[in-house]
């Protein structure tokens, strides 16, 4: 199976980063009172989905079709 670099990160952060991240980004976040987030570049969505379904308010982007078919794909 041929696997473009949205798949490679998707499965590579889940090596980069713990279970954790998500909730202690979202207290620090919450301790900063911060309700709206803004992820430019946001790749194929981590951590921004998972925030968002945390509560926060977050408007992606990110500058490649790539990325962003896989984000999209990754809400359906």
């Amino acid at each position: 199976m041929k696997m473009n670099i949205a798949q490679l990160w998707a499965i590579c952060i889940k090596f980069m980063w713990g279970e954790d991240y998500v909730n202690g980004l979202s207290s620090f976040l919450k301790k900063h009172n911060a309700q709206s987030i803004l992820d430019c570049a946001g790749g194929n969505g981590f951590p921004s989905i998972e925030l968002n379904k945390l509560g926060f308010d977050v408007t992606y982007s990110d500058g490649s079709k790539l990325m962003f078919d896989f984000f999209a794909q990754k809400l359906e």
